[in-house]
This record gives structure tokens, sequence and C-alpha cells, in this order.
């Protein structure tokens, strides 16, 4: 949970919010945060479901499904818009700030468990 939560913040701060810019990529962008927001939703309801709830395993498929798409068009529609937008000296700082972000995001979150 908490590396897809780190990949998924790190992402929206560093590339989408680079890609925002992009007047190409902008619709995409919006599209993908909204996907997100409906992925963290149902991963939050499928953890406040009792052990054992007969719509459980029903709820984890379909939130399986809608990571899976995500990825799949974020790879073929996003990646595809930022492979054209940016030259490899941006991609290289991009890359470089989304590990940076991911690692603080990471270091946070361990962070916040670890309070609990």
């Amino acid at each position: 949970m908490c590396e897809l939560t780190a990949h998924a913040r790190a992402k929206e701060a560093v590339l989408y919010g680079h890609l925002l810019h992009d007047e190409r990529a902008r619709s995409r962008v919006v599209e993908a945060l909204q996907e997100l927001e409906r992925i963290r939703a149902a991963l939050t309801d499928l953890e406040l479901l009792p052990a054992g709830d007969d719509k459980w395993p029903s709820r984890l498929a379909a939130l399986a499904d809608a990571v899976r798409n995500h990825f799949r068009v974020e790879k073929v529609e996003l990646l595809a818009i930022a492979r054209q937008a940016l030259s490899k000296a941006q991609a290289t700082e991009l890359a470089a700030s989304y590990l940076a972000e991911r690692t603080r995001i990471k270091a946070d979150l361990s962070c916040f468990a670890e309070s609990r």
C-alpha cells in the first residue's frame, strides 16, 4: 500500500504537474487524476469493509481492473505524449525529481504508520 501511494502521489506531483502545462496532455492528465481519485475512493471503500464481507472479492476485482486500466491508458497515452513533449534532459530531470519525491513520501508515510 505504501509503495502504491508513494508512486501515485509522486507521479501526480512531478509528471502530471509538469504535463498539465502542455496543451496536448492537459485533458488526459485531468482524466488520469480523476481516475486516481476514483481508485483511492475504491481502495478506502475496500479497507472499510468488515472482514469476511461478501462484497470484498468483487470490489477487490473491480479495484484491480481500475488500476490495470489506469496504468494501461497511462502507458499508451500519457507516456507517449510525455515522450513527445519532453527533451531528454527534461525527462532525466523529471525522473530524478520523481524518485526524490517518492522517497520523501514513503518516509512521510512510514513516519505516519509508526506513530499510530
